[in-house]
């Protein structure tokens, strides 16, 4: 029997520096996709206020996957993504999103490297300068960039199919109800759930 089931996502930075800007992506294969643009500066050692719930199935004939995307902008205007090493292979997809983006807003290509799929480059560039607009205006200053081209890069991943660029962590039936947090590091992603415990590394960009 298949049980649909909700986990609460709370963001806890160890970055060692305030963070403004927090884009969390989550994939259920092609059942559900969230996806949360946390706003607010969050300090060293603070988790987030508010969290939010992602879906997914448990039983004995599920077949899903939990797929995770993760990306933050430090207060210095540095944008970092979570990088499981998993999408090498469509690199050149993001590089075309995000050098559209930033020339858009007059800037150089501020992040050059990462994962999403290649069809939803073209899908994705429609949309672009509504999503910038919104993120410049949004964070602003100096970080005004990298936290448009976050939710440029975010928004791109989560509306494609392929999970490629993201990291797996499975929730399990324990972490129905209860707060999967996702600690942020400026060399790595940590998923810390009831269940267990997952890593991947971190892209400066």
């Amino acid at each position: 029997m298949v049980t649909k089931r909700k986990a609460h996502v709370a963001v806890h930075n160890e970055t060692g520096e305030n963070v403004v800007t927090i884009h969390v992506g989550h994939k259920y294969n092609d059942y559900y996709k969230d996806k949360k643009d946390f706003g607010g500066e969050l300090g060293h050692g603070q988790t987030t206020n508010e969290s939010f719930d992602v879906n997914y199935h448990t039983g004995r004939f599920t077949t899903g996957r939990d797929w995770w995307y993760v990306a933050f902008t430090t207060e210095d205007g540095i944008f970092y993504q979570s990088n499981p090493q998993n999408g090498r292979d469509i690199i050149d997809g993001l590089e075309q999103v995000c050098f559209y983006a930033t020339n858009i807003i007059g800037g150089g290509s501020i992040c050059t490297t990462g994962a999403c799929a290649h069809q939803a480059v073209g899908a994705t560039r429609a949309g672009l300068p509504r999503i910038i607009t919104a993120g410049y205006a949004a964070y602003g200053g100096a970080v005004g960039l990298a936290g448009a081209v976050g939710l440029v890069v975010t928004n791109t991943m989560m509306n494609t199919e392929s999970t490629a660029g993201f990291k797996q962590h499975i929730l399990r039936t324990e972490d129905a109800g209860k707060v999967t947090t996702i600690i942020i590091r400026k060399n790595e992603v940590i998923f810390r759930s009831t269940s267990g415990v997952s890593k991947t590394g971190v892209m400066r960009s």
